[in-house]
């Protein structure tokens, strides 16, 4: 497991840090609600579908934008922007301008200049993050947290996978630390690849 991996599975949480990659991963959301209507559309498709994923994706149907673990894609968007937009980009991005200078141009002689440039900007980003940790962020975290699940549990669905071909669904570490598997990719290019999920059977 990589050092990154390892951070991530550990025990410390931080808030920000998975609201950040739902944000970034927040296509997959609109990707199982499109599933939704084909679960109504094409019942006989669904009908080995496992009844808490079958729940789910009738709550897509029913809850999205109308309960609190459920937003919708302009809720999701209100929640996200405020927290990760504007400052938090900006901060960022001198972040890591900063450690790409340390990496490509660092020498015998500037090393430590640079490596306490990068100091810097992660103590202003660190400054930053402190600003929006409270109530607001703990409810939101949750409710992101909430609806993002539910789309693990259906994406990673054996019978829901096999509808759209794919003879395994992903591990059980996707989306975050298998980001790059194979069957992931898979599953989300084969289930996007429909058009047709208004089209009645």
């Amino acid at each position: 497991m990589s050092e990154i991996a390892e951070a991530i599975s550990g025990h410390t949480r931080y808030p920000i840090a998975e609201m950040y990659r739902r944000w970034a991963l927040d296509e997959l959301v609109e990707l199982a609600h499109a599933i939704s209507f084909d679960f109504f559309n094409r019942p006989s498709q669904y009908r080995y579908v496992p009844e808490d994923v079958g729940d789910i994706l009738a709550n897509f149907q029913s809850c999205t934008g109308f309960q609190p673990d459920w937003p919708s894609t302009s809720q999701r968007l209100r929640i996200y922007l405020p927290l990760l937009g504007g400052a938090f980009c900006s901060a960022g991005s001198v972040l890591r301008e900063a450690a790409i200078a340390f990496l490509k141009q660092a020498s015998s002689e500037n090393q430590e200049v640079l490596r306490q440039f990068v100091r810097d900007k992660a103590v202003l980003l660190r400054s930053h993050l402190n600003t929006l940790e409270g109530r607001a962020l703990s409810v939101e975290d949750k409710q992101t947290g909430a609806i993002f699940g539910k789309v693990v549990d259906v994406l990673r669905c054996q019978e829901v996978c096999s509808i759209f071909g794919l003879a395994s669904p992903p591990g059980a570490d996707w989306p975050f630390l298998e980001p790059s598997s194979e069957d992931g990719h898979i599953c989300v290019r084969k289930s996007a690849e429909r058009r047709d999920f208004g089209a009645k059977e």
